[in-house]
């Protein structure tokens, strides 16, 4: 007596489901590595900026 199909779903709605998180899960990793990515260049380039501008006031 499963009026809603919770126990066993339809394998067009599974299915779509299944596509549906793996879309999220591309789309979640993509940003992670996009943010991941963003603050690893902005740290460099601060990074070096104090660099450049410790040598030239050194010198």
């Amino acid at each position: 007596m499963d009026p809603y199909g919770t126990l066993s779903p339809p394998p067009r709605r599974s299915r779509q489901r299944v596509v549906l998180i793996g879309l999220a899960a591309l789309a979640a990793a993509v940003v992670a590595n996009v943010l991941f990515y963003g603050l690893v260049v902005f740290a460099l380039s601060i990074g070096a900026g104090l660099l450049m501008n410790g040598f030239g006031s050194n010198k």
